[in-house]
């Protein structure tokens, strides 16, 4: 006798919100596909309103949807883009350990570790370590700029360097790909279904 199972609808937006912070910091569980890309979306949005409304205030104030480098900004804008920087830095702080909840319980959905993403973490911040030594200093260039200037300080650090870069590019790409997944049918060591029943 073959039993059906049940297939719960995906997840609204803001029933993928609510869900991730009612669980802020749980990392055990599930989530399906739709909890975590809605939550991923919100985080977009809410990373870059500051950032569009900074380039909103220097156009209206000054102008220029991008100010040059070099050019000054007056104060009012100034003092706009700090309160908004200022704005940024809590909200990414308030939805850093929800993103990274939400990304385990995906993990855990299609049957694998959150070491995953501690895994990413770690070639980060190797990186980052690698990059303070050969350089003597943490670039604020973009990966590639930083590169570069570690090829000509040092071929060895520079080598280094790429290479946690590179693990680092490869585990975000495995998570990214394992989010795509869909659910584990029934129970898994990480608990029952959030999708199917």
């Amino acid at each position: 006798m073959e039993t059906t199972q049940i297939i719960k609808p995906a997840l609204t937006f803001k029933e993928a919100i609510g869900a991730c912070f009612s669980e802020y910091a749980t990392f055990s569980g599930r989530s399906r596909r739709s909890e975590y890309w809605w939550f991923a979306f919100f985080v977009l949005i809410m990373m870059f309103f500051p950032v569009i409304i900074m380039g909103l205030v220097s156009l209206v104030l000054e102008g220029k949807f991008i100010m040059e480098p070099g050019e000054v900004h007056g104060a009012l804008t100034e003092a706009i883009d700090f309160i908004l920087v200022i704005a940024l830095a809590l909200v990414s702080l308030i939805l850093f350990i929800p993103s990274l909840a939400v990304q385990t319980r995906r993990l855990h959905d299609t049957g694998r570790s959150g070491c995953w993403i501690v895994g990413g973490m770690v070639a980060s911040m190797a990186f980052s370590i690698a990059e303070l030594f050969v350089l003597g200093d943490v670039s604020h260039g973009s990966s590639f700029t930083t590169l570069r200037q570690a090829f000509n300080v040092s071929t060895a650090g520079a080598i280094v360097m790429l290479s946690f870069n590179l693990v680092q590019a490869g585990l975000n790409l495995a998570i990214f790909v394992f989010s795509l997944f869909d659910s584990q049918r029934g129970e898994n060591k990480y608990g029952p279904s959030p999708k199917y029943q």
